[in-house]
């Protein structure tokens, strides 16, 4: 028997900015390049993407920065969390 998950959540470190999607992730990666390592303070940077039409913020305001051509980067203004 398989089960779908339909609705995922997180929260940055803190919990002033919560979040949710409706649908399944489309990719996940470790991503190694610079830009990614300097925003990490490590070696990779883990993330996973979602479509966008089912991301929703439901808690706070997530300040956003372009770190660099095409790659917009968001951050929790209380905590500093990525």
């Amino acid at each position: 028997m398989s089960r779908k998950r339909t609705m995922n959540r997180g929260q940055r470190l803190c919990g002033h900015i919560r979040f949710e999607t409706s649908q399944a992730p489309s990719s996940a990666c470790h991503c190694h390049c610079e830009s990614c390592q300097r925003a990490s303070g490590s070696p990779y940077l883990t993330w996973v993407e979602f479509p966008i039409e089912s991301f929703r913020v439901t808690k706070g305001k997530l300040l956003e920065r372009q770190s660099s051509p095409g790659t917009l980067r968001g951050h929790c203004a209380r905590c500093g969390t990525t």
